[in-house]
């Protein structure tokens, strides 16, 4: 099978890449995550594992058949807010600070207290890059050597083809572009005391950086698979994300029920926010972005205390059959609350006296509420009378539940009547692997005419649910004290 595109996913756990042959066949494989460690007790990654990772995944489509010979396009998504900084050489001067590094604190709150800085950039936070670098610099014997600066998602594109470039799509979200113009925010990096010649030219998501290159280095194997492919400017994940899921209009919301739960919406610049979402570059627009931060992990970590094992599927059919069977179906919310740094579950008191079919229905159900909760702000989050939402997207691993999508179908109606669920209809190896596939959209975005709205519609088709029926009308009355 000869591949035409590559979309790369990398997260915090692993490396995952999605293929697209001529002929429109697709190909899936993955690797664990290599080269996670800490710097300064804080969590970071080890970027000269990369290669190895790319690696595997490559060898794991080789085997399953798929041809690299012939160069297509490849794009990256990549956590969001991971920070590289190189020296004169191209080496990196420390690890890659993740996204879950917040240390700069007292940083955070000198920038968001200066207005003016804030009108530029907007809000940031401590994860940011604009935040972190100086911190980071003030823990460095020698910042002397720092040459370069930028996102995971733009070096691998740099060791990839020798170019450097910043892509808008995660350095709108590191608080380093202007977001009027998404012009570099010189002025506002050199009040934080950092030098914007250490940031490469900005590009704009899903243009080409430049074509593959043999490279002497320890990126020569994976550069001699993939000579001469175009590579296209990576995206943060949350961007990715979206793309996979088939958001391509203002009239949509997209939910993803996966190990974390997000609520995301398309926002145009004129638009007038209430500002409790997360902003994200879009292409054109604005990608609004609420999180439910362990969504399916929940669940599962639900199905594994309890020893019932199966699939989403499995434990749905075990609420179908008992409801089936005229067994009363009884529901509590069960709710996550923080204890240090750890979510656990809180139970009601009763819940120990419920048979096995109210404790997965009670858990699914509270997971869907606590989505359907951030669907209710997110309609609200524009304030704009003509910015009518009438649909909603259910995508990632819960979505496989009917007993899942019928809670939420239940809960939307409640919301806003007419408000319609719709499921992600992509087929294939890709199907649930939302930011692979976002990825590898960009990849064709980039390698083509067509626009983007376009693109992600015809890659993405969804279809609208069939309401099953066989809900208890009392689930109606357990969202509604909720959503009402």
């Amino acid at each position: 099978m000869l591949a035409e595109y590559l979309g790369f996913d990398l997260s915090t756990t692993g490396l995952t890449g999605g293929v697209k042959g001529i002929n429109g066949d697709e190909g899936f494989a993955s690797v664990d995550m290599l080269g996670a460690t800490k710097w300064l007790e804080q969590p970071a990654f080890d970027l000269d594992y990369l290669p190895e990772m790319m690696e595997g995944v490559l060898k794991q489509l080789i085997e399953k058949g798929w041809d690299f010979s012939s160069p297509g396009a490849l794009s990256f998504s990549v956590r969001q807010h991971d920070m590289v900084v190189l020296d004169k050489y191209g080496k990196s001067v420390i690890p890659a600070l993740s996204w879950q590094c917040n240390a700069a604190v007292k940083m955070t709150e000198w920038i968001n207290a200066q207005e003016d800085l804030r009108q530029i950039v907007g809000k940031v936070e401590e994860r940011f890059i604009l935040s972190k670098l100086g911190w980071a610099l003030a823990q460095i014997s020698c910042p002397g050597q720092v040459n370069r600066v930028m996102t995971t998602g733009d070096y691998i594109a740099y060791r990839l083809t020798g170019i450097e470039r910043l892509s808008a799509s995660d350095a709108l979200s590191n608080g380093l572009l202007k977001q009027a113009d998404k012009c570099l925010a010189a002025e506002v990096i050199k009040a934080c005391g950092l030098e914007p010649e250490w940031f490469p030219p900005v590009i704009e998501s899903g243009a080409e950086v430049g074509r593959v290159r043999i490279e002497e280095s320890a990126w020569k194997k994976i550069c001699s698979i993939l000579q001469g492919w175009k590579v296209i400017s990576c995206l943060g994940d949350n961007h990715a994300g979206a793309v996979g899921c088939g958001l391509n209009s203002d009239s949509a919301i997209v939910v993803s029920a996966g190990t974390s739960g997000t609520v995301v919406r398309i926002s145009h610049d004129e638009d007038k926010r209430l500002g409790a979402a997360a902003c994200f570059e879009y292409y054109d627009e604005k990608l609004l972005l609420m999180m439910m931060p362990r969504c399916a992990a929940w669940y599962k970590d639900f199905v594994e205390h309890h020893s019932i094992g199966g699939t989403y599927g499995a434990i749905d059919t075990d609420i179908e059959d008992r409801i089936a069977l005229g067994a009363e179906l009884e529901l509590v919310r069960v709710v996550q609350e923080k204890k240090g740094d750890d979510l656990v579950e809180r139970y009601p008191r009763d819940w120990v006296h419920f048979p096995l079919a109210s404790h997965a229905a009670s858990v699914q159900a509270s997971i869907a509420l606590e989505l359907l909760l951030l669907v209710k702000k997110m309609l609200v989050e524009v304030v704009d009378p003509e910015a009518t939402i009438n649909k909603v997207v259910l995508t990632g691993g819960l979505s496989q539940s009917s007993f899942f999508r019928e809670v939420i179908a239940i809960g939307l109606e409640i919301l806003q009547p007419g408000l319609r669920l719709f499921l992600s209809d992509h087929k294939g190896p890709l199907a649930y692997k939302a930011a692979a596939l976002g990825a590898m959209i960009n990849a064709i975005i980039g390698d083509s005419d067509g626009n983007a709205p376009d693109i992600i519609g015809e890659l993405c088709p969804t279809s609208e649910v069939q309401r099953r029926g066989y809900i208890p009308e009392d689930i109606g009355v357990f969202l509604s004290k909720y959503l009402s």
